[in-house]
């Protein structure tokens, strides 16, 4: 059965509190948004949302929501909702206000059984609701549709979150207890959410550990995230921005901007981490990123090899043009980020930022010496890293 997701964003006797906090904006967007994004990504296919009240400005949600070809259902009362879900899928359970990572939803689908995820009775944990004297609920849950539809038909004026929570556990469903929340929150106001909104940004790990990314990308994303959020810029246009800039550093080396080049094709490596972070952040899907992964060695060999063509044609030998080829075979023989290497290897982004230095400085024949024997100093450690530890965990 597929998986089915239960958002519950405002339910009955809850003094609109809980619709209340669907709307607060949490990383560009309301908690609505962000909670129905989280199902997606993590595989909710079924996706039903709980909600009393419907202002107009959840309905302005709903058609955004739909837009971007997310489909769910909207049911008016705890009973509708549970008609809505199969006795036999399981079905992920979302609090009012609840917030979480998606390592965490993604962790607790694989678990596959009826499952609580807890946090200690702490009084930092204090916005989290009770389940006894040692511990609290974060809002997350993974539970049997037949469950769910069991409890609405004895729910009565009692809260379904509550209700689902406590039955749950009557079950006998089981407790998986975290010491520290780690990306789990229940917001209740807007400094709050604003505060949640900064820590995903700040917590935001992507899988490309070289120095480039380490060093530069992402602490520049940090501090530019944030500020995009706030304002009203097109996701999709910063997750499109790498693929022109790489477009017009091909463009102004063909016109002999060999430097403004190599510079373009460094700001678009910022880029892409800034559309990285973003699109991770409010999870949502940038296709862009996968032709801008493709595209980014291509950008780099046009450039490498007109700098080379242009610079045999100024010394009048073929050696500029050789030495760019051998840098260029040296990248495509290379492995990807991610495998053992040397934590120092020869990327895109630092044979970028070398060239850019060499043509200031130095010249494009020096700037291609370096580019050259910094790719082999790096395969030969790659090749030998057992024995000369040089490479990173």
């Amino acid at each position: 059965m597929p998986l089915a997701v239960l958002i519950i964003a405002g339910e009955s006797g809850d003094d609109a509190s809980a619709t209340l906090a669907a709307m607060l904006p949490i990383a560009g967007q309301t908690l609505l948004e962000y909670q129905v994004r989280l199902a997606r990504v993590c595989g909710g296919e079924h996706i039903v949302v709980l909600v009393e009240q419907l202002p107009a400005a959840m309905i302005s949600v709903f058609d955004r929501l739909r837009a971007d070809g997310i489909d769910f259902d909207v049911a008016r009362e705890p009973r509708d909702a549970a008609d809505r879900l199969h006795p036999e899928e399981q079905v992920l359970i979302f609090s009012p206000g609840f917030v979480g990572s998606r390592a965490h939803v993604e962790a607790l689908i694989a678990r596959s059984t009826p499952t609580l995820v807890t946090l200690p009775d702490l009084p930092a944990h204090a916005v989290f609701e009770r389940i006894d004297a040692t511990e609290r609920w974060s809002g997350l849950a993974l539970l049997a549709g037949q469950s769910i539809r069991q409890t609405a038909t004895m729910l009565g004026d009692w809260s379904i979150s509550s209700t689902l929570m406590r039955s749950a556990l009557q079950s006998g469903a089981a407790r998986w207890r975290f010491d520290q929340p780690d990306g789990l929150a229940v917001v209740t106001d807007a400094a709050q959410a604003e505060g949640i909104s900064a820590r995903l940004v700040r917590d935001y790990r992507n899988n490309d550990q070289s120095p480039f990314a380490d060093l530069i990308a992402q602490p520049i994303a940090r501090m530019l995230v944030p500020h995009l959020l706030k304002w009203p810029v097109p996701v999709d246009l910063i997750g499109v921005m790498p693929l022109i800039l790489a477009g017009s550093a091909i463009l102004l080396a063909m016109l002999g901007l060999f430097a403004v080049g190599f510079a373009l094709l460094c700001v678009a490596a910022l880029a892409d981490g800034v559309a990285d972070t973003l699109f991770s952040v409010t999870v949502r899907s940038n296709t862009n990123r996968t032709y801008f992964t493709h595209a980014k060695p291509f950008a780099f060999y046009a450039l490498l090899l007109l700098l080379g063509w242009s610079a045999s044609r100024a010394a009048g030998d073929w050696a500029p043009l050789l030495l760019a080829g051998w840098g260029m075979s040296i990248f495509m023989l290379d492995k990807p980020i991610g495998e053992a290497a040397p934590k120092w290897r020869s990327t895109v982004e630092s044979s970028s930022f070398i060239l850019l230095l060499a043509l200031i400085f130095a010249g494009p024949v020096a700037g291609l010496v370096v580019v050259v024997c910094h790719g082999l100093a790096a395969q030969i450690a790659d090749r030998f890293f057992p024995l000369l530890n040089l490479s990173r965990p």
